[in-house]
């Protein structure tokens, strides 16, 4: 369950990132893919 959690919250912070700002979206996106 807490890892569960710990996912999440780590894929709402990309999220918030993203739409924050656009130019590192891509980048976020890319590191994320690769981990």
């Amino acid at each position: 369950m807490y890892l569960y959690l710990n996912d999440y919250l780590d894929n709402l912070f990309i999220y918030i990132i993203c739409i924050s700002n656009h130019y590192l979206c891509p980048n976020i996106l890319l590191h994320v893919t690769h981990n």
